[in-house]
């Protein structure tokens, strides 16, 4: 739906690390400094709304991630 509609869903990240459970620490070798993702703010943007690609990461992290949301929005991966 969201290709159709011209959308991605985006976790928005911060340097500030809390440690919360909802987080995924994203390593300084994708930005300039380590970052986490805030996983309980998961959003949708329009495309048109993004600049430029920051990186790529790894099928790992990628895994991590995807933990993690199923975590915070209680469902089986």
């Amino acid at each position: 739906m969201n290709r159709r509609l011209n959308k991605v869903l985006v976790i928005p990240g911060t340097t500030i690390v809390r440690g919360w459970p909802d987080e995924v620490l994203l390593e300084a070798s994708i930005l300039k400094q380590p970052t986490v993702l805030c996983c309980r703010e998961v959003a949708p943007i329009s495309i048109v709304d993004l600049e430029t690609r920051a990186g790529m990461v790894s099928n790992m992290w990628l895994a991590a991630v995807c933990e993690t949301l199923a975590a915070v929005f209680d469902c089986q991966m």
